[in-house]
């Protein structure tokens, strides 16, 4: 139900309920008119007739009473007319079954008054009370066209207020639904907005701001004891900025495209890829046990990164160069582990990529880490020998590039699988 839909409901029942209240004013005033001057005519007619019928009331000329009400009878529309002395005795009563019949004396205890009849009531005086006058009438034909009119208008008015509810109900349902209409588009923007705060709008991978939450979420989950190791990998592709300068950003936004997919689906469902900006992008690795399944993955990964990217009529390539961060806790005598932060955890991993990068590109470091202090003691530089046997937590393999059996043999073993079992 639309804006112009509703406000023409809104306008209906404004109109319908206006209506109905001007006339029900009209009915209700001229009723007031009518009612008032037949009331005053009826006091009138009483206090003529009880003028008229001292004389005979007193002088008890029961002659002269009956001869004045038969006067008053005159009117058809009135039932009947009763004197009674002051000692409440009926000295004369006139009465007709039905409007404009002739009237009859009443002798007797009168009859049980009918519904429907008006009965006025007035004292008789003469200096005092000498006796009282009781007068019943039909309703005048004024009357009853104003009982008429009053059904009409009541009916009318019940229409009214049945058509007023239905617009407003109506109206009511489409403003509803179309707050709920609103709020249903407002959600959907705010899930897309903050789908848009999370994802990379290049590759469609995670963004910083997602990466550091998922890291969080990750080492407070280690803290509990859920999740026993991470794996943190920073990689910054070799050569890109030459195929940005030469081919055009074009062609470099392609590439990342393409290298975003190709570490997606070198990954587990379960792990993330994240693009930081620029050429940068960071795999976090959930539960991986052992350096070597890191290993695999990370020779994997450069093997599919290495290979051509055709564009337009163009095929470039790159390598990439990894560092990687291997979160392994250590708990102490309390159960708990000191772990490093998300910053920390980044800034060793960079280190490691550079590491990487001086050792000729096209490969990988991994640095394992069990608490904060391990990082602490990272921050300065290791001896070549330590270095070379892991000592400090620094793996450098024996060729940046393995050969086919090398690959073989890992590919075999580990959680990143290539078979039906995982990637």
């Amino acid at each position: 139900m639309n804006g112009a839909t509703l406000r023409r409901l809104a306008m209906l029942g404004g109109v319908t309920l206006l209506a109905t209240t001007i006339g029900l004013l009209g009915y209700w005033r001229s009723e007031s008119i009518v009612r008032l001057s037949q009331e005053r005519n009826r006091q009138a007619l009483l206090r003529g007739l009880s003028i008229a019928l001292v004389d005979p009331l007193i002088g008890e000329d029961l002659a002269g009473l009956e001869s004045r009400l038969k006067q008053a009878m005159a009117d058809p529309n009135l039932h009947g007319i009763e004197v009674r002395n002051r000692q409440g005795q009926t000295l004369a009563h006139l009465e007709r079954p039905s409007p404009g019949a002739p009237p009859s004396t009443v002798i007797g205890a009168p009859a049980a008054t009918e519904p429907g009849l008006i009965e006025l009531r007035s004292t008789i005086k003469a200096g005092g009370p000498v006796g009282s006058l009781a007068m019943t009438r039909w309703s005048t034909p004024v009357e009853q066209l104003l009982l008429e009119l009053r059904l009409q208008i009541l009916l009318i008015s019940l229409m009214a207020a049945l058509v007023c509810g239905a617009a407003m109900w109506l109206v009511a349902l489409g403003l509803q639904a179309r707050n709920r209409q609103q709020r249903l588009v407002l959600e959907q923007e705010n899930q897309s907005l903050q789908q848009d705060a999370l994802v990379d709008p290049l590759t469609g991978l995670a963004n910083r701001r997602q990466l550091e939450h998922c890291l969080e979420q990750h080492l407070s989950a280690m803290q509990r004891g859920t999740t026993p190791t991470l794996a943190l990998c920073l990689l910054d592709l070799d050569g890109f900025k030459p195929i940005n300068d030469v081919f055009g950003h074009e062609a470099g936004d392609h590439l990342l495209q393409e290298v975003g997919k190709r570490l997606r689906a070198g990954v587990r469902q379960s792990d993330l890829v994240a693009r930081l900006g620029g050429d940068e992008f960071v795999l976090v690795l959930i539960s991986t046990t052992s350096p070597q399944q890191v290993e695999g993955l990370l020779n994997r990964l450069i093997e599919q990164i290495r290979q051509p990217v055709h564009y337009r009529d163009t095929t470039v390539s790159v390598t990439a160069s990894f560092g990687c961060t291997l979160l392994q806790p250590h708990t102490d005598r309390r159960g708990k582990a000191e772990l490093p932060g998300v910053s920390q955890l980044l800034r060793c991993a960079d280190q490691a990529m550079y590491q990487a990068k001086h050792h000729g590109r096209d490969n990988w470091r991994i640095v394992t880490v069990h608490s904060i202090n391990d990082l602490t003691s990272l921050a300065a530089p290791a001896p070549a020998a330590a270095a070379s046997s892991g000592q400090v937590g620094l793996l450098v393999p024996q060729h940046t590039v393995l050969g086919r059996e090398q690959k073989s043999e890992q590919k075999q073993s580990g959680l990143y699988q290539n078979d039906a079992t995982g990637r």
